[in-house]
Parts: C-alpha cells; structure tokens; sequence
C-alpha cells in the first residue's frame, strides 16, 4: 500500500515523529536513518509503497539522487532557531553577541529580521554544495563569531576553531509542518495515479494504438495495443525516437505537426509489414506545442456481405440491393422525380430513364424494382455498348438451338422473368435488336427453347442512356416504334449542375465512405465546400466519388482547404474545364481561353495575383495556365 516514509537522522527527531505520526495514517515508515545507510534505506523505503519520503538536511539532498519520488525537507522554523539564539545569549553573557548560523540551505527559514528582534549580530551560513560548502568553511573561519549554532553534525566539523557550538533543537512544529506538506504531495500523488489508472485503461481499451511524443518526438506513452503493432514493450521504446521505433515512418510529417499551428495530418505506412493509417496530431499547451499524439490502425477490407449478398445468392446472383432511399438527395428536383418514380414503378409498361451513369441512376433502377410487386423476382442488368448486333441478340434473347458443346445459351430476359430486365446504353442497340424487343414488348413472343417450344416470359423491362429519347430519335438513334413505346413513361435524371444541393450530399457520403475506408479523418472547409459545389460534374456522382478518393487517399493534411481542391481537380482534369468567377464551366475552346488570359493578364500590367483573383482561381492554376499557353512575363 502506498504512503508516506519519515527517514531521521538523530532520536530525538524519531521521538517526536513517532508521536505525530500516531495522528496520520498515511505514515507507513518512520525510523531512523544513519548517515552510511541513508540511500540503502531509502531504496528499501520505495519497495515497501513510500510515494514520498520527510527527511532532513545532507540525507534529504542524498535521498533525492537516489530515488524517484518526492521528497520533503523538515525545515528550521524561526521559532526553533529563536529560541536556539536566546540560549546562545544566555550562555554568551553579552548584550549583542556575533552569532553564526550554519547549515544546508533547505534547512533555513527567513532569517531577515532576527538581529532586530533578538539584538544579536546575527549571520547565517548556507550551501548547496560540496564546493560551497569548502568556501562557507573559509568565510566562517574569518567572521570571528562569538558562537556557531546549527545542525550538529556540521557543527562538529567546526571544533578545530575553538568556538562554541549549539545545535538547533527541533520542535513539533518543524516536524508536523513537514509532515502536512507530504500529506499533501502524497494526495496529488494518489490522484495523479488513480487518473493515470483510468487514462492507462481507457488507452488499453481503445482498438487503435496510440503513442505520445514530446516537442524532439521522443516517446513518452504508449498503449498496449501499440505492443502488439510494434512487437515491442514499453522498457524497450519509452525514451527513443519514434523514428528509431517505426522505421517508414514519414519523419517530414512528424516535423510539420511538431511545427504548425493546430494541424493534424495523416500518412499511410507499413509497420512489420501491416498496412496501417496513422493520424498526427499536435498537444498544445498555452498555445504551445509540447508533443503529439500518434493513433494507429491497421486498414482492414469493407466486407459488405449482408443481407443483399445472401439474397444474390440465392437467385443465382441477380438481385437489387439498393432502394430509394439510398439515393442521395435534398433538391426538389430529385425529390419530385422519386415520386414520380414510385408511381412508374406499379406499371408494368417499359420505362425510360434518361441521365449520366452513376450511382443515382442505378438506386433509381434498383429501387424501382424493389418498390413493385416484382420485387421478389430477379434483377438483371446488361449493357448494349461495344456489342454487334448478333451479340445483343443473343445476350437478350439466347440462343433457341444447340450451341457451345451442346448448351443452350439462356437470355438476360428469360433470367429476368418474373422480375425486372435494365438494359443500359440503349442508344448503342442495333435497329434490329430494337426491332426484336419491341416486337416482344408488343406480341409477348417469348424466347425460344432448344426443343422448337416457346417459353412466354413476364418481364419488366427498363432502358436508360445518357442522351434523351427525343434526341436519339432525331439522331436516327432509335426507331420509331421503339421511340413511341418508350415515350409513355420516361423519367429524366436532373444533371448535377441543376441541383447543386446534390453535389454536397454526394460529396459528404463520399467523402465518410473514403474516411471510413482509409482510416481517414478529412474535413472540408466551407470555401472548399463551395466550390466543389460549383463544379461543373461532367461525369457526374461517379466523377465525384473518384475525386473524394483520390484526395482522401493522398492529401496528407486533415484540413482541405479550397486551394487544395482547386489544384488537384486541375491535376486530374486539366482539359475539361477553366474556372470563370466560383464556377468551373466547360471550356469549349482553349484559344478563346488563351485571349481572355492574356487580356486580363494585360489589364493587370501582368499581375499574376490580381490576374488569378479577376478569374477566380489560384496563383498555382494561373501559373499552370500560362505555361501551358507559353504566356511568359
């Protein structure tokens, strides 16, 4: 158990401890102590639980260089060294007698007024070490004193000089003085440990490791779940560089977070050949960083085998897993056509969908067949791009005679019966493939079987492209026939520049997605934000998802600032787009670009800030930009 342990140099002392210490639970050890056995006995102090060891004078200094705990000091009081000088004046017999003081500086108490308070000539003499002390021998020996009172060993040495000595006799009150100032470091001390207990705990409980570096990246905590990422204990890395203990680490960053104000970073690494993601931040103290804290976690793969998987399963792998719900949206535009959406789905009459790829329209696609009574039945999508028109024919329909080693190739549609057929890119559709699936649409002509038999099927069929109906049939794209029974129920995907609103939900799922993914903890700042919101998405949210990927995996800074996006958004697509005000647009032609450059260029007497900031994008863009076009100063 832990406590308090008193270590005195001379019985009386031991007396009136062992007296106090009958009021103070928390003394655990009182004994004396001999000048040759002080640091054995302090050692010995620490293994019976003394948090904090009461000493006095040469043996407290000793103590302290032998142990690492608390140490306190019973000093003089000025009521013992007062009535230690009256009875020198006594024994003196003169009515202003030269008193010398002697003793180890911690010993004393104020002394400043005691000639006028005892009319004495009165000097102490102090040291604090071994050299002082030979230089206080030499001052003592010129005074001339009438008398040297202090402690008594050190009075002893002092006998070659022929003048009188009188030891300072201590007091309770010297002594239960001390001992309150150990009840109170013994309390800090109990408080201290029992949050460390806690902290230690709750670090240990936590699933990600974690290490704690001073301001020279020194290692001063960390938890157990590090052990087991390091292979390595606490006595072999407390007190190393974290760089000598995790050798890829990248030492750059370590300085960066050691050196900017309020940032955190994150770096990926390889720690005994485990992926892990580390996240630095800095501890700030006073507004000063005094070290960092380190958390690391290994990155381990999405497994998103649930109930959709299981069910994909056991229709032999076409089912829709998606709803209406998972479709990200706040802009009445979307809200408007997921109503619509939902009436369309109770029909069974072919559906259009017009939009960009992504994942709207293939959550409009999967929830429309999840929201019908067909829901139970399968799901099944195939694409008409890059396909002749012998190939469509028989990916749709399959082939009615014997093929391939005597199998029978069955059609997406006879898989779909019962359920729901999405067919993409339909604008890629040959016109007699469109012959043959209006034909089916219209006289439910079934597939054909290897045996001669037809097989009727009950198929809901959905068609999307990115182009509009209208459009294909003006562009002779589609037949007519195929145009008017598609045209009755048509459902239009609004691109992301008309609702903006979307870009924010798609960029905040994504970018939880990525963090959560990674092990990343990225933030986007508001002017950021913005001007991911005016972006003109050509590609629409797939383009943003791969965005939002490729900055969480290599923007190493926890905060995304709106130059970082500007930048990197250039770096992936420097061809599409220029910026013009907030908003990135389509640049249809780089020439007209390179005019207004150099326009504004000219204007600004060749500014490049005052350029950059006329167009709205960065002095790194606009540097970029002029090279690109061989603009020099």
């Amino acid at each position: 158990m832990p406590g308090i342990a008193m270590l005195l140099p001379n019985i009386e002392l031991l007396q009136i401890a062992g007296e106090i210490c009958k009021d103070h639970s928390n003394v655990i050890i009182c004994k004396r102590t001999l000048n040759e056995n002080v640091e054995a006995d302090a050692k010995e102090a620490v293994k019976m639980g003394a948090s904090v060891i009461v000493a006095r004078g040469t043996q407290a200094e000793r103590i302290r260089y032998t142990v690492d705990i608390p140490v306190v000091d019973i000093v003089w009081t000025a009521q013992e060294i007062g009535l230690t000088i009256l009875k020198a004046k006594e024994m003196i017999q003169d009515t202003c007698p030269v008193i010398g003081i002697i003793g180890l500086k911690s010993m004393f108490c104020d002394t400043v007024h005691f000639e006028t308070l005892f009319h004495a000539k009165i000097k102490t003499f102090y040291y604090t070490s071994i050299e002082e002390k030979e230089s206080m021998f030499k001052e003592v020996e010129t005074w001339g004193a009438d008398m040297l009172i202090g402690a008594q060993d050190i009075l002893r040495q002092f006998g070659y000089l022929n003048i009188p000595v009188l030891p300072v006799e201590s007091t309770e009150e010297s002594v239960r003085i001390a001992i309150s100032q150990a009840e109170t470091l013994f309390s800090n001390n109990e408080i201290k440990r029992r949050n460390e207990s806690k902290v230690n705990s709750l670090l240990d409980s936590m699933f990600n490791g974690l290490i704690q570096i001073d301001s020279t990246g020194t290692i001063v905590m960390m938890n157990r779940i590090t052990e087991g990422i390091i292979n390595k204990g606490q006595e072999e890395v407390l007190g190393k560089n974290v760089k000598d203990i995790i050798k890829d680490i990248n030492t750059d960053l370590i300085h960066q977070v050691l050196n900017s104000p309020r940032e955190s970073f994150s770096s990926f690494l390889n720690v005994n050949g485990r992926a892990m993601v580390m996240i630095l931040s800095p501890i700030m103290v006073d507004d000063q960083i005094t070290g960092a804290y380190l958390s690391l976690k290994k990155i381990s793969r999405n497994d998103e085998i649930d109930y959709a998987i299981q069910e994909a399963e056991r229709r032999g792998g076409f089912v829709a897993y998606r709803n209406f719900g998972d479709i990200c949206y706040t802009s009445e535009k979307m809200s408007r056509l997921i109503e619509q959406a939902k009436l369309y789905s109770q029909s069974n009459t072919p559906l259009m969908i017009e939009g960009q790829t992504g994942d709207d329209r293939e959550s409009l696609c999967q929830g429309i067949h999840n929201y019908s009574l067909r829901k139970n039945g399968p799901y099944v999508m195939v694409s008409m791009v890059g396909l002749s028109q012998e190939r469509q024919m028989e990916l749709l329909f399959g082939s009615g005679d014997e093929r391939r080693n005597s199998q029978r190739v069955i059609g997406a549609l006879e898989k779909a019966n019962g359920g729901t057929l999405v067919i993409t890119g339909i604008g890629f559709a040959a016109a007699s493939t469109q012959s043959a699936l209006c034909r089916f649409i219209r006289e439910n002509t079934g597939v054909q079987l290897g045996n001669g038999e037809i097989k009727l099927l009950d198929v809901r069929l959905i068609v999307t492209s990115t182009e509009s109906l209208l459009q294909m049939r003006k562009n002779d794209t589609v037949t007519f026939t195929f145009y008017y029974i598609f045209s009755g129920l048509v459902l239009r995907l609004p691109p992301l520049s008309e609702r903006r609103e979307d870009v924010v939900n798609f960029v905040n799922l994504y970018l939880k997605r990525y963090n959560q993914r990674y092990s990343r903890y990225q933030v986007l700042t508001d002017e950021a934000m913005e001007y991911l919101k005016t972006y003109n998405w050509c590609g629409s949210a797939l383009q943003i998802e791969r965005f939002i990927e490729r900055m969480v995996l290599t923007i190493e800074k926890r905060t995304i600032k709106k130059h970082i996006v500007e930048d990197l958004l250039q770096e992936m697509y420097p061809d599409e787009v220029f910026e013009e005000g907030n908003l990135a647009v389509k640049e249809e032609s780089m020439d007209a670009y390179e005019i207004l450059l150099r326009n504004i260029l000219l204007k600004n007497s060749g500014n490049r800030n005052a350029t950059a900031k006329e167009l709205g994008i960065s002095p790194t863009t606009l540097w970029r930009k002029m090279k690109k076009y061989g603009i020099t100063d």
